[in-house]
């Protein structure tokens, strides 16, 4: 898919723990962040990856593992 590429290594971590039905509060505390950044770099992926969440494109989660 065009633009993984594209991903930093939290923006990755992030939508991982999307595509797991987690909350950014779950995330942030496994991540060692506060839940505003994890918001913001999920936001900053999905711009990257045309406005798509792995939540709505599980495609997305199979090459994210």
């Amino acid at each position: 898919m065009a633009g993984l590429e594209q991903l930093t290594t939290r923006e990755r971590q992030c939508l991982v723990g999307v595509a797991q039905h987690r909350q950014s509060k779950e995330i942030a505390r496994d991540l060692g962040i506060s839940s505003k950044t994890v918001d913001k770099h999920i936001e900053t992926a999905c711009k990257k990856l045309g406005d798509v969440t792995p939540v709505s494109h599980p495609a997305i989660t199979r090459v994210l593992w």
